[in-house]
Formats: structure tokens, sequence, C-alpha cells
């Protein structure tokens, strides 16, 4: 096929997706105001073209909402919700692997209905020497195999697995991050996350044996991580660890942005263990409680369930991943934790909504269209899960007929940025190549991974949560007829595929 690439709880949780779908929104726009909660002294406004209605912003219709004059009518379509959970890359329940040792018959995705695989990776018999090619070897095979597998992983390297074990000296650490840069920065594209690991006990940052527990130790670990790992980010045990190294929570201002602080998120090793979470919380637990609920819309949040607790109920839990914004969570440690959930009857709801789950709510797009020809492209996305994706992803237009595939990125798409519990409007002109021949194309939206290694392969592409569209990798919107005599005017110099706005 060819291939045409143009470049380019629930309530107090809704109130802080709201607050920060206004914030963001204060950072880029003044216009369309409305009454909705009050953000620094303002109006919450919407985007310029929009209005509030119940609690979100939809399109306010008006001069020019049919689009430029010449362009192809379009007819709205709506779209069903799936009820059920869904696999999407880079979310969800994770179960454990050994990566060193891991072959793809030990490990498949869809089998396992998991995308996500949790890796601490042993490095003790190195405390004091150089990690051995053979040790190298065997991770990047492991990665590989992870990767034909259709999976990602959460990654964390220790010295120990036990209380009382032993770290190294930092220098030592240092050391072998930079021997492990080369197989982290080639095998990034399946590394969702890594835990900032390497100090203390389990690698999380207690009880060093070698004293590497000030800041300043621990900012040069993440630090060099976060160098070997250009496009991906790290998780600390305490909100307090971050905020000895950063200061004040990430805010939006910052947020995704290539700052240090602004890759560094979290993770809750006893989630609803205790008062504190098995010491999460420790010393002031309303006040990192606050910090790690701030940034949370900003960076990771995963964990897992180290012991039972009188937290350990539905309703606890729905509200506080969805406060915390969690992207995952253990399926294999503890499961007595998990039992309990599963017997009061809301897993099914935690499997669908921890990360992302965008829903499609509705799309315009033309019935036909000349060869040239240009549409106004709408569509409607909610994001009801917990959190939004970890990584940096974009979304495409794809238009596709018998052996041939024309995509576009649409600009301003980056879906770190869809909040939950708000809608989000895609909305572009698009121009058609005058070369494309007539016929029936499908239209489809398409949320790849940003790496070319696994860009086209569909376990590794977002699916929304709708019956009936899921293809491949696509998100199809639906058929478009391409044709000499359709609507609307043409433009016979037009080369590919493109967004004119």
């Amino acid at each position: 096929m060819a291939i045409e690439r143009a470049s380019r709880s629930r309530a107090s949780s809704f109130v802080s997706d709201l607050r920060v779908a206004c914030l963001l929104a204060l950072a880029t726009t003044t216009s369309c105001t409305f009454d909705a909660p009050r953000i620094e002294g303002r109006a919450c406004p919407c985007p310029t073209g929009y209005v509030c209605v119940a609690d979100v912003c939809a399109r306010q219709a008006g001069e020019g909402d049919a689009g430029v004059s010449g362009d192809a009518p379009t007819r709205a379509r709506t779209y069903t919700e799936i009820t059920t959970p869904i696999l999407n890359p880079e979310r969800g329940f994770f179960a454990g692997a050994d990566l060193t040792t891991l072959t793809n018959a030990d490990f498949l995705a869809v089998e396992r209905g998991v995308t996500l695989t949790y890796d601490l990776v042993l490095l003790e018999p190195y405390r004091e020497t150089a990690l051995p090619t053979t040790f190298l070897d065997a991770l990047e095979r492991g990665l590989g195999e992870l990767r034909e597998s259709g999976a990602s992983a959460v990654l964390r390297f220790s010295y120990n697995e036990a209380d009382g074990g032993a770290d190294a000296t930092l220098s030592q650490i240092l050391a072998h991050i930079e021997q492990l840069r080369g197989v982290l920065s080639r095998n990034a594209d399946v590394i969702a996350t890594i835990e900032a690991g390497f100090i203390g006990v389990y690698g999380e940052w207690r009880e060093s044996s070698h004293g590497n527990e000030g800041p300043p130790q621990q900012r040069a670990v993440v630090e060099a991580l976060l160098d070997a790992l250009e496009e991906r980010t790290a998780l600390v045990r305490r909100p307090e660890l971050k905020s000895d190294m950063y200061g004040n929570p990430v805010a939006v201002g910052m947020a995704w942005s290539d700052a240090y602080a602004s890759r560094v998120g979290h993770h809750n090793e006893c989630f609803l263990g205790s008062e504190d979470d098995g010491g999460t919380f420790a010393g002031a637990v309303d006040r990192w409680r606050d910090y790690m609920e701030s940034e949370s819309p900003f960076v990771p949040v995963g964990g897992s369930m180290c012991q039972p607790s009188g937290r350990a109920n539905c309703a606890t839990a729905l509200s506080e991943l969805a406060l915390f914004h969690y992207t995952f969570l253990s399926d294999d440690y503890n499961t007595e934790v998990l039992d309990a959930l599963e017997a009061e009857g809301c897993m099914d709801e935690i499997q669908s909504r921890l990360g992302y789950r965008f829903v499609l709510g509705s799309a315009e797009i033309p019935d036909a269209i000349r060869p040239g020809g240009s549409f106004r492209l709408r569509a409607q996305l909610e994001n009801r899960g917990f959190a939004a994706p970890m990584n940096r992803r974009d979304v495409w237009l794809v238009i596709e007929g018998p052996g041939v595939r024309h995509e576009v990125e649409l600009p301003g798409t980056d879906v770190r940025r869809f909040v939950p519990g708000q809608a989000h409007a895609l909305d572009a002109r698009i121009r058609l190549p005058a070369s494309i021949a007539p016929g029936t194309y499908r239209v489809a939206l398409w949320v790849p991974s940003r790496s070319e290694s696994v860009r086209d392969r569909a376990e590794y592409a977002i699916r929304f949560a709708n019956e009936d569209t899921w293809d491949l990798g696509l998100n199809v919107l639906g058929e478009i007829e391409v044709r000499d005599n359709a609507e609307g005017e043409s433009d016979p110099e037009a080369t590919a595929l493109r967004v004119l706005f």
C-alpha cells in the first residue's frame, strides 16, 4: 500500500479536572468567559468560538460555522461508547516480568489482557563492578521480546530486593546508568516510564547503605536517567522526595516541558494500605497528598497495593484513583486488596478508567468530495479515564482507500493535554490531494506511537472506546466518496493531504 504521510472521588476529581482545563484555557486565551468556577479571580474561559454548556466547552454556532465557502458540505455522525474495558497502550493493570529472561512465549499482552509489564531489574552482582556485556545483551533481548509481544515496560533497577539490602556508591550508580544509556535509548519505544530506583532498599530511595538519600545524590540519579531517556519520565516513591529536589509542584506553565521537574512523577507502592499509604505521605499526610494531587494532571502516577486496610474499598479507591490521576496499578502483588475490590464490584470500572479512556461522541465529515476538494473536519472527544496519556502522541487524520493511504498530523493535538472529565474538540480544515483517484475511502483518526519502530503497529496505537470504529490501529469515522461532480470547489495544484487551518 502506498502511504503519503504529511509532516508536521468523581465529584472531587471533576472539580479538579475542570480547574486544570480552566488553567489551560487561561494560558492560551482570555475570550468567551462564562459563569464557571473562578480561577485566580477570573472567570474560566472557553476557547474562542465555544460556549459553556453543562460545564464543558461546546462549539458556538454562528456565521462561518459550516466552514469556508467552497468546502464540501459535511454531515454529523454519532458514535456509541463501549461499556466494557478495552486494551490500550501504556495504561491499565500491569503484570510482572523478568526482562533478562523474557521470551515472547512467556508474555503475550493480548492473551494476558495487559499492555504494561513491571520489570524490577536486579543489579545485585554488580554493586562494585561494571555491568557485563552479557547482562546488557540479555536486557536488550528482553526489551525486544517485549516489543514483539506488543507491550511496554515500567522499569526499575535495584541492587537488592530485601529489607536491609545494600545499594552501591553514587559514582557506581552513575557509571551503571551511563552503561545502560544505549540500551534504554534504543528501546525507549517500549519503555512507558522508569521508576527512579537504584538507591536504597528495593530501589525505593530509603535506607541507603552508601548515604545516597540526600537531594543532591537523588537529583544526580534521576537526571541521569532522564538524560538517558530523553522523551520519557521518571517516578519517585514519595512526593516529599520530589519536593526536596525541585520545590513546588508542577503547574500548568511548566507542564509537558523539557524541564526535569516536569518529567518527574510518582509511584505509590502502598495504595490504600493505610492512612499515609504505607509511608507515601508520611510526616505530613495532608501536605503531601495536596502536593501529589496538584501536579498529578501533568505527571504520571502509578503504583501497587502492599497490604489490606480499612481504606481498601470501592468508594475510596475510585475517588483517589481519579483525584491523583492514576495511570497504572499492579495486578499481581497483594491480590487480597484486588480481591476485595472485585467482590465489592468496582474492578471493571477501575480497569476501564486507569489512565486514559477516549470516547468519540460525534464527528463531521463529507459524504462526497472532489479530488483536491476541502472540508471542515470536526470531532468531539471526551476522556473518561482517570488520567491523560503519559507520553506525547498526536492525532492524525487518515484517508484510506484500496492500495493507498493519505495521512496528515492535526496541529495542537498532543493528547497529554486531553485531561479527564472534559470535552476536547478537534477542528481543522482539510484539503485532499488533486491526484486522489475517484472511489470510496475510509476517514479515520489515528493516534500512533511517535517511535518509528512501532508507529505502524496497531498494538501501540490508541483505541477510542467506541463500538464499530476500531480497525488495525485506526478509529474509523466513516466513509466518503471521492468523485469529480461532488459539491464544493477543488484545487488542481494540491499535491498532498494537508491541513489548511
